[in-house]
Order: structure tokens, then C-alpha cells, then sequence
């Protein structure tokens, strides 16, 4: 199961509410999702489940004791499931911030606690390529793109062992697309073209050269992304090792909360 954007709601997603209407907020949609995250890990019985990132709405702007309170939430929310592998080390811009926006102790706090991202989980003989992208975005600190960049590298080598399986990159942050020719298809429900824009600690899609990098050197068969809250379903070129032109798709995942809009 791949779980899109839930941004448990916080004091930072309705600042003009009164404590009682927040509280009221927080309470319905954190039932929301809690009940959900059971009843689909009962009726589809998943091996694992993967986050998308964005799991906090606020998390880059919290200190580290408010953070915590937060992350036990967080926990009860989306609790164990025996069996069940949840992987969650994804991080989003509300999570850590977006690119040189990063603060580098609120990336190494969710780190610490969730894990690395740049990792290749081996999940159905595929090769599950969990990325963090929204750090190797940076580009003003060294520290924090660095390990990323090197991640996504070691697939620009042909004897890259994970190349032996098929390959499904798993990324917050969109690919770059043109709009006018790659429509995100009839299941999305904003009738608006999807947005390629950026502002404060967010960017709608990478960089188109990024974006190349991750298609023509990890050559994916499959992308998930998540960020924008709404359905995309598209395509992207890449060269194969012998020159010729292939394609493959990217789906860009619902939010799970019931209070997005979507």
C-alpha cells in the first residue's frame, strides 16, 4: 500500500481557528486516518506499506519537544500492524523543508527518528528505490544533499546490483513535466492542469535535470510521488543502454486525510 500526504493536522494548518475548533480538527481527522490505516491493513492484508512523505503538516517548524509530542501522535495514528512493514523514512517539505530551505538539525531529527530515505528495499523480486528529494534539492549545503547525490549516482553505474531487478523509485516531490503534453489523465479531480510553480519551502515538481538524472540512470519501470494531493498519471521518455527511446509511468498519489480538499 502506498500512502499518500496524511499532514496530521497541527497548529500551523488553521491558524485563524479558535483552540476549541482545532482541537475539534485534530480529533476527527486523526480518527479519520487511524481508522482507515486499519481497516485497509485488515481488508488488503498488505505486506508493507510506504509513506510518500509530508507526514507532519508543521514538523519543520517545531522544536525538538513540541517535534516529539508530534511523533508519538503520529505513532498512535498509523499504529503497528503485526506483519506488516511500515516504511516512513520519506520526508516531505512540511516534514523538513524544501531544498537550500532545509534547516539542518530538523533534517537530521527526522532522520534520527524515521530513517534515511535514500535506501533500496528489495519488496516482490522489485527493487523499491525510496528517495529523498527533497534534500537533494539543496543546493547551498553540502551536508545535507550530499548523501542523496550519492544515492542517486551509484545508479548512473551499469553494475549497480539493484539493477538486477526491476526498479520503482518512490519520491516526495514530483517529476518535472510540461503540462500542455503530459495531462495527468480522467481520475484526476481538479479540472486545473497541474501546477509547476515553487515558493516558500515548497517546489510543484523537481528540476528537469534532476528528473532526467533519476529516469536515465535508475531507468524505472515504475515512479510514485506524492506532494501535490490530487491524482496525476503520466509518462516519461528515458534512453535505454542501447540507444533507444522507452517509456515509463509516474502516479502521483492522493492525499490520505480526509480534510485536503481532495
Amino acid at each position: 500500500i502506498i500512502i499518500g500526504d496524511p499532514q496530521i493536522v497541527d497548529n500551523y494548518s488553521y491558524p485563524s481557528r479558535s483552540w476549541l475548533e482545532l482541537t475539534i480538527t485534530k480529533i476527527f481527522s486523526d480518527n479519520y486516518l487511524h481508522r482507515n490505516h486499519n481497516i485497509y491493513s485488515k481488508v488488503l492484508d498488505p505486506d508493507s506499506i510506504i509513506f510518500v512523505g509530508d507526514l507532519f503538516d508543521g514538523g519543520r517548524e517545531w522544536t525538538d519537544k513540541v517535534w516529539l509530542k508530534e511523533y508519538v501522535r503520529f505513532n498512535k495514528v498509523f499504529n503497528p500492524i503485526e506483519g506488516v512493514r511500515q516504511l516512513r523514512q520519506i520526508p516531505g517539505n512540511h516534514d523538513v523543508g524544501f531544498g537550500n530551505g532545509i534547516d539542518f538539525g530538523k533534517y537530521s531529527r527526522f532522520k534520527a527518528y524515521f530513517g534515511n530515505a535514500d535506501e533500496v528495499v528489495v519488496l516482490g523480486n522489485h527493487s523499491i528505490v525510496l528517495m529523498d528529494t527533497v534534500s537533494i534539492s539543496c543546493i547551498d549545503n553540502n551536508k545535507i544533499s550530499q548523501a542523496s547525490s550519492k544515492f542517486l549516482r551509484s545508479f548512473e553505474d551499469p553494475s549497480n546490483t539493484y539493477k538486477e531487478l526491476p526498479r520503482i523509485v518512490i519520491s516526495h516531490v514530483p517529476l518535472y513535466r510540461f503540462t500542455e503534453l503530459q495531462e495527468c489523465g480522467p481520475l484526476r479531480e481538479s479540472k486545473k492542469a497541474f501546477p509547476v510553480s515553487r515558493g516558500n519551502q515548497y517546489q510543484t515538481v523537481l528540476e528537469y535535470e534532476l528528473s532526467q538524472k533519476i529516469v536515465n540512470w535508475i531507468r524505472p519501470i515504475m515512479l510514485f510521488s506524492g506532494d501535490d494531493h490530487d491524482y496525476c498519471h503520466i509518462k516519461h521518455s528515458y534512453t535505454t543502454p542501447i540507444n533507444t527511446i522507452a517509456e515509463t509511468e509516474e502516479i502521483t498519489v492522493k492525499s490520505c486525510a480526509m480534510n485536503i480538499g481532495i
